[in-house]
């Protein structure tokens, strides 16, 4: 698996889920602690994990495997992505 130094990845729930607010605080506390902390994007739910680049690979199943575990306990009203990334510098909107 390519090794990077960061994690950006993002989840949420479809716009009237019953208990969303609280499931999402429920995965932000319970977030495997994987690099350093997590930095916000200005997005919401959306954020930026540095990572040490012998653990990149490991560290990006694990958040795989735990986003995944939500999605199938809330099925498609749960969406997420998980991207490995060489740099912290993005454009666009």
């Amino acid at each position: 698996m390519l090794k990077a130094p960061y994690l950006l990845l993002g989840f949420g729930f479809a716009a009237g889920t019953p208990n969303a607010a609280a499931v999402i605080r429920d995965i932000e506390l319970h977030f495997p602690a994987v690099g350093g902390p997590p930095t916000a994007l200005g997005k919401q739910n959306v954020f930026l994990i540095g990572l040490r680049s012998e653990t990149a690979g490991t560290d990006f199943e694990t958040v795989c495997d735990y986003l995944a575990h939500i999605y199938y306990a809330y099925g498609s009203a749960f969406s997420w992505f998980v991207q490995l990334c060489e740099r912290a510098t993005f454009s666009g909107r």
